[in-house]
């Protein structure tokens, strides 16, 4: 009789290639089923009676969404991020590993931008979503006052589930940073007003390019943490840019994940707002996806 992580593995071939449905059914029957080794994992068959009535329903239904396209992370409820576990729904992006890059860039050259200063004291994430960027941010730099935006109230409420299971307190708020009137008025109603860092991973696929995206990515998650109109493709970028020039502390850092096909545009609409040392930084895949920058 064929192995139950041969038959899974089968079944998600139909939608992903033949590694990485191996490394879903894997990461779903452990999951599932906690109690079980690598070993067992490999062993187990459809009948086998180690496995409980419930456990054997449970991994049923999930293979059923699975089948359908639905993220796993969305069917487990939970991503790793920075070694830390991100709770994760339908109302946040799954976070990536190139977005991982950019905090490891931020902890790793902060200090060399900012060399008065060992450690950033306030830092903004705009376009918070599941918190995940405001919460490695806040791990690596514990004594920093920490904020998260976002306009996604679902989005803000499973941020601050992850805030209180990780014990790293972050400052949500609901806020939309392309309405100036709603930006200013919180502006003036917050203490600080004034950021070391403040980064940003918003929406930059275009609407043109969704027939390139995958099937459990187009179907499942928020088309309004993803997509933009073709016609005001840096919208955010410009907003967070004037934004950050108002509101950085000297030698502080602005950092972007971008779309690579703007790389040489958001370089130089942070260079003509003012920012010294913008560049464009390449992920793990050789693409461009991130710009940073330094205000002074």
């Amino acid at each position: 009789m064929q192995s139950l992580f041969r038959n899974i593995t089968d079944t998600l071939t139909a939608i992903y290639d033949r590694n990485e449905a191996r490394a879903i059914t894997s990461w779903l029957l452990h999951e599932l089923l906690p109690e079980k080794t690598d070993y067992d994992i490999l062993l187990l068959t459809e009948n086998d009676t180690s496995i409980t009535s419930t456990q054997k329903h449970d991994i049923a239904k999930a293979v059923q969404r699975l089948t359908k396209g639905e993220p796993i992370q969305y069917i487990i409820g939970k991503t790793e991020f920075c070694g830390l576990t991100i709770q994760v729904g339908s109302g946040v992006l799954i976070p990536r590993p190139e977005t991982e890059e950019l905090i490891m860039w931020l902890v790793n050259n902060y200090h060399c931008v900012n060399p008065q200063q060992s450690a950033p004291q306030n830092i903004l994430d705009v376009c918070t979503g599941s918190g995940c960027i405001a919460l490695a941010l806040k791990k690596h730099f514990p004594s920093a006052r920490v904020e998260g935006w976002d306009i996604s109230q679902r989005a803000l409420n499973i941020a601050s589930q992850n805030s209180q299971a990780l014990s790293l307190p972050i400052i949500y708020n609901k806020v939309d940073v392309i309405e100036k009137c709603q930006l200013h008025e919180h502006m003036s109603n917050t203490i600080n007003t004034c950021f070391d860092i403040i980064v940003s991973n918003p929406p930059y696929v275009l609407n043109s390019e969704k027939e390139e995206i995958h099937k459990n990515v187009l179907d499942y998650e928020p088309s309004i943490a993803l997509f933009v109109n073709d016609n005001t493709p840096l919208i955010f970028y410009e907003h967070i840019t004037h934004f950050a020039s108002h509101h950085l502390s000297d030698n502080g850092v602005l950092a972007f994940e971008i779309n690579s096909r703007f790389g040489l545009d958001i370089l130089r609409l942070m260079e003509d707002t003012g920012f010294t040392d913008v560049a464009i930084r390449k992920d793990q895949f050789g693409k461009d996806r991130f710009v940073t920058g330094v205000w002074k």
